[in-house]
């Protein structure tokens, strides 16, 4: 009986050493492979999640860039356009911008006049007329920086006259410049407040 004994001692022994194993290759082993794929299962999932939303902005990028060329073009225009919050003061920067580039010019303004407002496209016409004193070529300069003014002036009408007593000055000293009396009607657009 006591072999009986020690042998089922020995066996039970060995089932031990062998369920320890067992663990001891389950902790070593299994459980940090079963870690690291639960945790790739997770990343897989964000993953997918975002390549959810990205997909979706895909499908809404010809909306996203539709708005943004309609944002551009207003902000384009808006550039240039009058920017004052009534047409009083809105004539009054045009005649202020105006009075500056003529004398960047090099010309003299000998008066101005703000003329009526007038609506066009939803937009408000302000206009002014100025006279100047100017000659040849500031006139020239003059017309130039008006073209690339911001925001946007447009001549409307233009009117020129010399002097005849200083044309005949002229004739006999070619080194004196013909100083020319010229109107100009000059106009930028608002947006009309009430659109």
């Amino acid at each position: 009986m006591k072999v009986k004994r020690v042998l089922l001692l020995n066996r039970l022994a060995a089932l031990l050493i062998l369920i320890t194993l067992s663990i001891g290759l389950v902790s070593a082993v299994v459980v940090p492979y079963n870690n690291r794929y639960q945790a790739l299962v997770s990343d897989v999932a964000e993953q997918n999640e975002i390549l959810a939303r990205y997909k979706s902005l895909q499908r809404s990028r010809p909306e996203i860039e539709d708005a943004l060329r309609r944002f551009n073009a207003a902000k384009s225009v808006d550039d240039r356009l009058l920017t004052a919050g009534s047409a009083a003061l809105a004539a009054a920067e045009l005649q202020t911008q105006l009075t500056d580039v003529v004398a960047v010019g090099g010309g003299r303004v000998r008066s101005a006049q703000i003329l009526s407002v007038n609506e066009e496209a939803h937009l408000e016409r302000i206009s002014v007329r100025t006279q100047l004193d100017v000659t040849l070529p500031q006139l020239t300069a003059i017309l130039r920086l008006i073209e690339r003014e911001r925001p946007k002036l447009m001549i409307g009408a233009v009117s020129v006259d010399v002097d005849r007593r200083q044309l005949s000055r002229v004739e006999a000293d070619r080194s004196v410049e013909a100083r020319l009396a010229v109107s100009l009607d000059v106009y930028g657009f608002r947006r009309d407040r009430g659109t």
